[in-house]
């Protein structure tokens, strides 16, 4: 019901109105409505930046609505409404009385303004203040084949970590190989969903893919892989390098669990270096490029390849080496190795985070693109100053806030730990193991 005190106060407020006075609200508030609309849709489509930086604070602070258009659609559904006599002043020069207004305002606006939704007179179209930056945002693109032996590509990029997911198609066959697939975990709540796989396989659909393989390049520390759950969505084979027993067995180490991870047991096959497979009609290959872990492969499909967290993007250089079992040397290695495909290799990068003058995620380039303007390894680079650079960097660098419960589901192929006699799965975490990084 209407405050019927309210009501009352703004009716005398209107009949002591006169027409000038009338009018001079007339101005000021179209006046002030307009500056208002034109302001915030100048903001919003300029991006401007402190506006995306007053939405990251409100998002870290657990507010999940875009301040801006809910600001404006508050003010709009109240001034409307007549809750707030401001907007009704100025219709009474057209209306003539005020109680044509007042009456039914003071009855519309406090019924507005206990309905859940805000009216959406200002939002801009599908948009959202939080995702001003395309690095918050799941962008999808499409590599097209070359020609006869070349595959199609699709990257499919996870925000939340900066992951970016393949696709891997022949064109002939429309046979497929899924690769790093993200299993989305929330580490603040330390709960899961499925909307990155369930956009990969709607992909897959839209494009009448049959999926041939699950494949991962490494257990990820940053990411839990997909890996069980689309072996169980697809019926198709998930697979990972041979050297993933000795990452788990380092991993067992830290985590003072002898015996809990068995690759065999959680993933159909283990590549060895070199070993060849079909995607399709297409030959695919396995190449060892350790370095970020002692175990990481990189899949060579036609001119693709998908090299993980050696290289990042030209702009943006390369990946860290100081994981446990990580090697600054071996990742040089592993990157030259990658360099030596053809020149016009389609390398497929593992992570993006943007880089300076760059706020859209990007992750394919070709070998002679690394070569001739990767930040970190371009031609004429040495070793030991690559070398030296990338340990002082790494020196700096926090463990990514998923690594300890990921690396322990990752091993298992993706899987959680077996449920407990309550029905809850439970993980366990080393306390102080990580104190300087260094396990």
């Amino acid at each position: 019901m209407a405050d019927t005190r309210l009501f009352a106060h703004h009716r005398i407020v209107a009949h002591h109105l006169d027409d000038a006075t009338c009018l001079a609200s007339t101005f000021v508030m179209a006046g002030a409505t307009i500056t208002a609309f034109i302001g915030y849709r100048l903001a919003w489509r300029r991006k401007a930046p402190v506006l995306e930086s007053a939405c990251d604070v409100l998002s870290s602070t657990g507010i999940g609505r875009p301040p801006i258009p809910g600001a404006a659609r508050f003010g709009t559904r109240y001034g409307i409404g007549g809750f707030c006599p401001g907007p009704a002043w100025t219709a009474l020069p057209l209306i003539g009385t005020g109680r044509l207004v007042f009456v039914p305002a003071m009855l519309v606006g406090p019924w507005l303004g206990t309905r859940g939704k805000p009216l959406n007179i200002f939002e801009p179209e599908r948009s959202n203040m939080m995702s001003t930056s395309k690095l918050r945002q799941r962008v999808v693109r499409h590599s097209a084949s070359r020609g006869p032996g070349s595959p199609d590509v699709w990257g499919i990029y996870e925000p939340d970590t900066g992951s970016i997911q393949y696709v891997c198609a022949d064109p002939a066959t429309k046979r497929a190989a899924l690769i790093d697939v993200v299993w989305n975990f929330d580490p603040r709540q330390y709960s899961f969903s499925t909307e990155s796989m369930d956009q990969v396989l709607d992909l897959v659909r839209e494009n009448g893919l049959t999926v041939e393989w699950v494949l991962d390049t490494h257990p990820h520390a940053d990411h839990v892989m997909a890996s069980a759950h689309l072996k169980e969505r697809t019926g198709a084979p998930n697979a990972i390098g041979e050297k993933v027993h000795e990452i788990s067995a380092l991993w067992e180490d830290i985590y003072n669990m002898p015996g809990v991870f068995d690759p065999g047991r959680d993933f159909d096959h283990l590549f060895a270096e070199g070993e060849a497979f079909g995607i399709g009609e297409l030959q695919a290959r396995v190449m060892l490029s350790p370095g970020h872990t002692l175990g990481s492969i990189t899949y060579v499909c036609g001119d693709a390849a998908f090299v993980h967290d050696t290289l990042m993007q030209p702009d943006a250089g390369t990946a860290r080496a100081d994981f446990p079992g990580g090697n600054t040397g071996q990742l040089w290695s592993s990157i030259q190795d990658i360099l030596a495909l053809p020149a016009e290799t389609r390398l497929f990068v593992g992570h993006d985070y943007g880089a300076e003058g760059r706020d859209e995620p990007m992750w394919e380039a070709t070998v002679a693109e690394h070569k001739a303007g990767n930040l970190h390894v371009k031609d004429g680079t040495r070793r030991e100053d690559w070398i030296k650079r990338r340990d002082e960097r790494d020196a700096t660098l926090p463990l990514p806030d998923r690594m300890l419960a990921a690396l322990q589901i990752n091993l298992r192929g993706g899987r959680l730990p077996p449920a407990e006699d309550d029905g809850r799965a439970y993980l366990k975490l080393p306390v102080d193991r990580f104190s300087g990084k260094n396990p």
